[in-house]
């Protein structure tokens, strides 16, 4: 009551002239204010003694004593030694290139990355590096290189990776192929098991270690890596794209992991291990070229040569594999010497080539490569909790242990094994093996020829039947000797294969919570060249362990000798090609404690065949599949004394041999086992449980047709995890919950289960939730498709139990199912009211888990009644399960209450079924059909976006961009080739030259030029659809859709055609996601899937031309911007959306595009073009009942497809109609609606760079969250214009629903009626867009369509004006009482704010050093009139002190609001506006700023064109919608300690700031309780405040007398005359003053008289038009 009745009083002193229809919506100041926590840890001082961790951690680490931030320039050369204790954080995203060459050295011709006649060898120490001993003298801890990129050798340490991530750079990732990002330790190998001699250096084993929150990425090796580490704790840490393994602990205790991710792993590993031991080879070629380079050296049957010239071969090949990967180059296949190379280094497949890949290993002291159970002491203490392993992969490529003679084996310099199978011609008869030699093993023979140094030697242990075959080819000695054993790698390790996690000799672990899956082998069989063996003979391998060849297995967790837990733990999808699978393997004398822990789709010899398995011989066994096996007097007990197990399932293992629970079993499972087939079995299904997927070769083709019995429900199975064909129709087998004869639908068990209902989407405000598509009205019974009239519905909240609603109120029984309320699938949210006295549907309960609640008064009208919760928005409302939805579009439009049916993908909101007792049934399906399941469904394709673990090189060139945006969806570094023109799907061009050809209508397979094509649905989802990413056609010419991805742009530009720039007209060069806008937001529905980028460089090059953005994303985390620059964007170079850790460097963005050719109004023609052609599909011949025509729809769509056409031959082709065209009327309307003659943006706003914590488009200071750590650099902004075309957005006065078209636009009402001012007598006239939108209005079909009309919702008010012509009260349609219009928006319905140069809201941490922004104008005329006098827009949450009355001719330098940072170093030229005030530095409210250096503000001019157009000025003295022009330098607009700075350090300068009104003004926040003081901050130099201009020749009086607004412009004589019109409005504000004091102070007196009359609810809308002086006021 108090804000009407202070406009009340302000208005009837005459300061202010309110318009009542216009919506004051206030937000809070406090709520504004709460900025969002970021992961990161604030940055402060670096080595800030006084820093007190409290993590909450397992372990407790409370004596560090300093914090130290770590950036990239303390790795740049080596190694970061941690030997201090104290809190160590990283300040940045770290990326190792150790010693990396310069740019300059890689210019040379005669550059080699592999130079090893050098004190600095590429990515290697240098010489004088005495920190990292050992690569000259090859003895020390870094004989092999930098081994890892931090290195822990203290005690009591805590690494934090504070929200970022660290990796190797993919070329220090190629050529350093032993590391691990973090070495806990100062070791890679624990003493005495090295590879190199560095046993002479004490060994650290640190305690009290702890590393947290952030991301490891892209290692050679490990990606923490320790050994005999105490009380080390690993949380909320994310691990990928690590080569062997991504956390391995050798001998350590007190290790807890806890909600982390480990995985995918690496399966793009571009290169053997042979080029790990090439490169550890080259420092050694330096001492050998100086000191045996001359020495001639020859080889049987070869040339002689020279040592130097085997080295030269060596490092010429090496070279080639660097410039093949790194730089893309290629060679002739018929190059002997690339032949050489692609058969010793280059890994074609991909797969970790070495013998064992893990999730995480935990082992006894010693080493992984160990055989299993031979390091079993020193572990214990191990927790994991709430960890998933997920993505292990291994393909080894099996090599042989060579013995001599005297028993020892042969070894290369590195411990290394001989690549018999490659260096010599054949080993299968050794007698007559000729030694061939590769550049690698050649050289190994001369060091051993000629090196007498045992440390140069290294591991170098020779036969003399190698060297008598390989230098004199007698094989005499070598046949006599030749003793292999397989079952090893190029280590010599003991190869295990694929395990997801293992656990070896660890005492007292636990395992909670977690997750392993995606364990795969595609490894081959072992080779029989060792001749047949029943254990390996490498490394002490047992044979009750490691039988036969070991180096295909795959396996889930491996337990050996080891004593703990699990609990809760769920394992799936491990399959190995050619040997054994296990879900989980226990051997060996373990003790382990069990509950909850489930297998599913275990499958062994996926690649084999009957005749296959049946050729088996030794070292290949029979591949087995298991759940769970216990093996080697093992134990295993249930934790919650459960004898038979039941909680230990396997489901769908598959093998030729499987584990089974009989008492004599060769190998024992433990648990239930259900699905479980033998492929190798006969066909007895009592023993051996069913049998399919025989040989598709067998003669028997019988065998290949038997079935299996599957249940069609619950009823008669036992509780728990099940599978079940619910409709033999749909064929999909799917997991549910079996609850006392219920079957529970769990949307988290399988994405398969999407098969059962008619139709499926996921929410755009909650992707957890599984709902119909908009299009299918429909209840719970309809759609799940097994239900019928008898089925019976339950609910089960957590997905335990099923229960019927026995709420007094509903009592629905068991016909109850969740249905979700529409704030799910509409793009409205339900405003909080008294929703149950709306609604039945909010009595009801609600079981969402996070439902929002606000406190409903028990008696409304009693302001003392107590409350009780109420819910809002409801994922999981209990519901009848015969309820429909309302197919009314008009519900989804105005927040009416209503309901889709719903399913939970999270594990929350499953609805149970029962079929009737004579429906529930078996069927018989085949094997194959059972196992489809775990195949990914079609329908599903376009969703599974997730990144693959490879790390990719791509180079790009225009023929990558012939049909559509480039989506990279992998991480890695992405090179341009040559300068880019997007022109996706153009027309071909003796098409375009024909003049009977439209560049707009549909071509003959449907298809829209510059648009995807329906058959590109699959690539670009939305093509022929409504709803999905593409829907808008194409968004961007280059997506990233993963993280850890590099653009370089090489020098090159990205820009769009001239055609593709006007047909594309919502379009970022590169936008750093799947789709262009947060869920919900935006002019479309972008359907369900999210993937926004992280760890991202786009770097060295340009971008141009675009029709929205140069560069954009939204939830970014980690992209660095350097040296590129951005020019001819329609709306902004660079725009980022809640993002963090964004960094700007060396930029110059501008000038914006000047001259655009179009309108906004032609993007929503254009993006409507799929419609139209639904619309003629559909309704063609419809004729639209206008009240003064009936054209038809197909008329309508050609007439608007007519004027596109004519606006692109005008713009493309320089055509215009001529005055004497049939057509040339129409052209006069094409270009009022579509033709831009200012040539400026006239949407919302123009910026340079923006970021804001939200959609840009929304109100100044309201969208501030999750937004920080923003960092620019040497930012040039410049050349930037605006020009707001203002519309209106409206409502109907009884809703607060805007009427809006197809995009959330609004309609174009002064276009569309032939008087806007005058709305009692204006008639409808509509123009080519606005008949169209009309026409699907008017259509009561249309009304079910929902994706295709999206946001369209006109009232039924207006249809009645568009159908009679008539506004007045007498029809019906009364416009003048109806319509509630709101001015100060765009087309797009957007929070004005004219031209900005830089534009930061809610930022945490912003960093500016070095930024200009020169050449903002704004050119945007006076805001309009109609609405009368408004204190602030009432669009987009505007607050009246932040943006007062019309913000469209504003411009700005920089703005910044509700952030905290340093400004250093600004410079800002030339910032003017036309008709609006200007602004250099603006500080809004809720800031911290700290200005720092020059800060030069120069030529700030606001309201320009007054005087030299002769505009009389006096109507803006008192007016609030366009006040006098402001002009201010560094303005600070909030408190004064909102901005500090050193005086004496800091130099702030304002010149030539030149306005028509004073900058330091009071200022209320909410009230005037809450006020500030604005203030200018620094010098000023000229900066002047003018008198309005007064035109001598304008008469206000005059104009009164022709209803010109009335103003207030004599300052002489302090008081003004009353006129007639005056007097009129002094009336209405006092009826509408009194009218408020009685509904508030005597509200029950009131209530009563409103019910008897509408009058007392109606509010009075008025305007006023403007003198000739002051132009488009109207």
């Amino acid at each position: 009551m108090s804000s009407i009745l202070n406009i009340c009083f302000w208005t009837l002193l005459g300061l202010s002239s309110a318009k009542y229809s216009h919506s004051n919506h206030k937000i809070s100041v406090a709520d504004l204010s709460k900025i969002h926590n970021l992961v990161e840890t604030p940055i402060s001082a670096q080595d800030d003694d006084s820093t007190n961790d409290n993590d909450d951690s397992t372990t407790s680490i409370t004596s560090a004593t300093n914090t130290v931030y770590i950036s990239n320039t303390d790795i740049q050369s080596g190694t970061y030694r941690i030997t201090e204790p104290g809190t160590y954080i990283l300040a940045e995203d770290l990326r190792f290139n150790f010693n990396a060459p310069s740019a300059e050295d890689r210019t040379d011709e005669s550059f080699s990355p592999n130079n090893y006649n050098t004190d600095n060898m590429g990515w290697f120490p240098s010489k004088n590096q005495e920190e990292y001993n050992g690569l000259y003298t090859y003895d020390g801890l870094y004989s092999q290189g930098f081994f890892a990129g931090i290195s822990v050798e203290s005690d009591d340490v805590i690494i934090d990776l504070n929200g970022h991530s660290m990796e190797m750079s993919y070329e220090y990732y190629l050529q350093q192929r032993y590391f691990s990002l973090i070495e806990v330790g100062n070791r890679p190998s624990i003493m005495g098991q090295d590879l190199s001699v560095y046993d002479d250096i004490d060994e650290v084993a640190p305690t009290l270690v702890e590393i947290k929150n952030g991301l490891l990425g892209l290692t050679s090796h490990n990606a923490i890596h320790g050994n005999k580490v105490d009380s080390f704790t690993i949380s909320d840490v994310t691990i990928q794209n690590f080569d062997v393994a991504g956390i391995s602990c050798n001998g350590c205790t007190g290790v807890s992991v806890s909600t982390s991710v480990v995985g995918p792993q690496n399966s793009n590993i571009p290169v053997f291990t042979r080029y790990n031991h090439a490169r550890s080879l080259l420092p050694r070629l330096r001492d050998l070229s100086a000191n045996y380079g001359s020495e001639p050296i020859q080889f049987a049957a070869r040339d002689a040569t020279t040592v130097q010239g085997l080295i030269d071969r060596l490092v010429g090949q090496m070279d080639m594999v660097y410039n093949h990967i790194i730089n893309n180059q290629e060679y002739e296949d018929n190059d002997k010497e690339w032949r050489s190379v692609k058969r010793l280094f280059l890994n074609a497949n991909g797969g970790l080539d070495a013998g064992s890949s893990y999730g995480i290993v935990l082992t006894g002291e010693g080493t992984a490569a160990n055989a299993i159970g031979s390091s079993i002491e020193g572990s214990s203490d191990i927790t994991l909790t709430d960890v998933e392993i997920q993505g292990i992969y291994a393909k080894p490529l099996e090599q042989f242990k060579y013995v001599k003679a005297d028993g020892n084996s042969v070894s290369l310099l590195f411990g290394d094994t001989i690549d018999l199978t490659h260096v010599f011609d054949q080993i299968k008869d050794p007698s007559t093996s000729k030694y061939i030699g590769d550049a690698y093993t050649d050289l190994a023979f001369a060091v051993d020829k000629f090196s007498d140094s045992d440390v140069f030697k290294n591991g170098l242990r020779l036969s003399d039947g190698l060297r008598s075959l390989a230098f004199d080819n007698d094989n005499t000695q070598f046949a006599s000797e030749f003793n292999i054993y397989g079952s090893t790698d190029m280590q010599l390790t003991s190869i295990k294969g694929a395990i997801g996690l293992r656990i070896d000799g660890v005492q007292t672990f636990k395992i909670q919570k977690s997750l392993v899956h995606n364990v795969e082998n595609w490894g081959q069989r072992g080779s029989t060249l060792a001749g047949e063996y029943s254990v390996p003979q490498i490394m002490g391998e047992q044979e009750d362990i490691q039988y036969g060849y070991t180096g295909n297995r795959a396996q889930g967790v491996m337990i050996v000798s080891a004593d703990g837990t699990l609990d809760d733990v769920e394992i799936y999808d491990v399959a190995s090609l050619s040997g054994s699978a296990h879900g989980v393997v226990i051997y060996k004398e373990s003790n382990i404690g069990a509950t909850n822990v489930r297998t599913r789709n275990i499958q062994a010899g996926q690649a084999m065949t009957q005749s296959n398995v049946e050729g088996l011989t030794l070292p290949n066994y029979t591949p087995l599949a298991c759940s769970v096996e216990l093996r080697g007097e093992s134990t295993l007990y249930s934790t919650v004394d459960r004898d038979d197990l039941g909680d230990i399932t396997g489901h769908f293992i598959i093998g030729y041999q499987l584990c089974t629970d009989e008492d004599d079993a060769e190998y024992t499972r433990v648990g239930q086992c259900q699905w479980c087939y033998n492929k190798n079995a006969d066909s007895d299904i009592d023993t051996n449980g069913g049998v399919l997927f025989n040989d598709p070769d067998d003669e028997d083709a019988n065998d290949v047709h038997k079935q299996v019995d599957i249940a069609s429900d619950c009823t008669n199975l036992d509780d728990g995890l099940q599978y079940i064909l619910p409709d033999p129709s749909v064929g999909t087998v799917i997991p549910v919950t079996c609850d006392n004869g219920w079957t529970m639908l769990n949307g988290a068990l399988t994405p398969n289960i999407y098969d059962y209902f008619t139709s499926y989407s996921l929410s755009h405000r909650d992707n957890t939730i599984i709902l119909p598509q908009t299009d299918d009205h429909t209840s719970w019974r309809n759609w799940f498709i097994p239900a019928d009239d008898d089925t019976s519905f339950r609910v089960a909240a957590d997905c335990s139990s099923c229960l019927g609603d026995d709420n007094e109120d509903t009592m629905w029984g068991d016909n109850t199912a969740y249905y979700a309320t529409g704030d799910y699938l509409c793009f409205y949210i339900r405003k909080t009211d008294n929703l149950c006295s709306i609604s039945d549907v909010y009595c009801n309960v609600c079981d969402d888990p996070g439902v929002k609640t606000y406190d409903q008064p028990i008696d409304d009208d009693d302001p003392e009644s107590d409350t009780y919760p109420m819910w809002e928005q409801c994922k999981y409302v209990r519901f009848n399960a015969d309820a429909t939805s309302n197919p009314d579009h008009y519900v989804c439009t105005h927040r009416e209450p209503f309901v889709w049916p719903s399913l939970g993908s999270d594990g929350t909101g499953c609805t149970c079924y029962k079929p009737s007792e004579e429906k529930s049934t078996t069927y018989q399906i085949s094997l194959a059909q059972a196992v489809g399941q775990f195949e990914t469904n079609e329908n599903l394709a376009y969703t599974e976006l997730e990144s693959a673990s490879e790390y990719l090189y791509v180079e790009l060139t225009q023929d990558d961009f012939a049909e559509g945006t480039y989506r990279i969806t992998q991480p890695g570094t992405y090179v341009i080739t040559e300068d880019i023109v997007f022109d996706f799907n153009a027309p071909p061009t003796e098409l375009t030259t024909d003049p009977d050809w439209s560049p707009n209508d549909f071509n003959a397979d449907g298809d829209v030029w510059w648009w995807p094509r329906k058959d590109q649905e699959s690539e670009y989802p939305g093509a022929s659809t409504f709803y999905n990413p593409f829907t808008l056609g194409y968004f961007a010419g280059i997506s990233v859709e993963t993280s850890n991805v590099i653009i370089d742009l090489n020098g090159h530009s990205l820009e769009m055609s001239p055609a593709f720039y006007l047909q594309q007209r919502f379009f970022s060069l590169i936008e750093l996601a799947n789709r262009p806008f947060a869920p919900g937001k935006g002019a479309a529905n972008w359907g369900w899937i999210e993937h926004y980028a992280s760890n991202v460089v786009v770097q060295d090059g340009s971008l141009g031309l675009t029709s929205h953005h140069c560069l954009h994303g939204n939830f970014l985390n980690n992209v660095l911007v350097s040296n590129v620059q951005m020019s001819q964007f329609d709306v902004a170079g660079f725009g980022c959306g809640q993002c963090v850790k964004v960094e700007l460097r060396d930029l110059d963005v501008g000038p914006q595009h000047q001259t655009i050719p179009v309108l906004g109004r032609y993007t929503h023609a254009r993006a409507a073009l799929p419609r139209l052609q639904y619309l003629t599909d559909n309704y063609g011949d419809w004729q639209v009942p206008f009240w003064d025509r009936s054209p038809s729809i197909n008329e309508l769509v050609e007439r608007l497809i007519n004027q596109m056409d004519m606006t692109y031959n005008y713009v493309i082709n320089g055509v215009e109609v001529s005055e004497d065209d049939e057509d040339y009327n129409e052209w006069l309307e094409a270009k009022k609606i579509f033709i831009n003659e200012a040539g400026y943006q006239d949407a919302s706003a123009s910026y340079g760079v923006v970021f804001a914590g939200g959609a840009a488009v929304s109100a100044i200071g309201t969208r501030i969250e999750n937004e920080g750590d923003i960092t620019m650099n040497n930012v040039n902004v410049h050349g930037l214009r605006s020009h707001v075309m203002e519309k209106y957005k409206v409502y109907g006065a009884s809703t607060t629903v805007t009427m809006r078209g197809f995009f959330r636009d609004t309609f174009d009402w002064e276009a569309m009626t032939d008087d806007f001012t005058d709305l009692e007598n204006a008639k409808y006239i509509g123009n080519a867009w606005e008949d169209i939108m009309m026409a699907v209005v008017l259509n009561d079909e249309i009304s079910k369509d929902w994706s295709f009309l999206y946001t369209t919702q006109i009232e039924q008010f207006v249809k009645d004006w568009v159908m009679t012509g008539d506004g007045s009260a007498e029809t019906g349609a009364d416009l003048p009482r109806y319509l509630d219009i709101h001015c100060g928006t765009d087309i797009q319905v957007h929070s004005v704010k004219g031209a900005i140069g830089v534009r930061v809201d809610g930022a945490d941490n912003l960093q500016i050093d070095g930024l200009t922004i020169t050449d903002v104008l704004s050119t945007t005329n006076l805001g309009s009139m109609i609405c009368g006098e408004y204190d602030a827009p009432a669009i987009a949450g505007e607050q009246v002190y932040i943006q007062p009355g019309f913000n469209g001719h504003r411009a700005h330098g920089l703005t910044t609001v509700y952030t905290n940072g340093v400004i250093k170093d600004l410079n800002i030229d030339g910032v003017s506006s036309n008709y609006g005030s200007a602004y250099g530095l603006r500080v809004f409210d809720g800031c911290d700023v700290e200005l720092q250096g020059d800060i030069s503000v120069n030529n700030i001019n606001a309201g320009i064109t007054f005087e030299p157009n002769n505009i009389d000025m006096r109507f803006m003295e008192k007016s609030l919608t366009n006040p006098l022009p402001q002009a201010c330098g560094v303005y600070l607009y909030s408190d004064e300690d909102n901005i500090n700075y050193d005086a004496d350090a800091t130099n702030i300068v304002s010149t030539n700031v030149i306005g028509y009104r004073e900058c330091s003004e009071v200022v209320d926040r909410e009230s005037p309780d809450d006020q500030f003081t604005s203030a200018l901050i620094g010098e000023c130099d000229n900066c002047v405040v003018k008198d309005m201009y007064v035109d001598p020749d304008f008469d206000p009086d005059a104009d009164r007398q022709e209803n010109v607004m009335p103003m207030n412009n004599s300052d002489d004589a302090g008081s003004f005359a009353i006129t007639p019109t005056m007097i009129a409005m002094i009336v209405v504000f006092v009826i509408i003053c009194s009218y408020a004091i009685f509904k508030y102070k005597y509200p029950s007196l009131y209530n009563e008289v409103s019910k008897e009359s509408s009058t007392f609810n109606k509010l009075f809308s008025f305007g006023s038009t403007a003198s000739e002086k002051t132009p488009l006021l109207t």
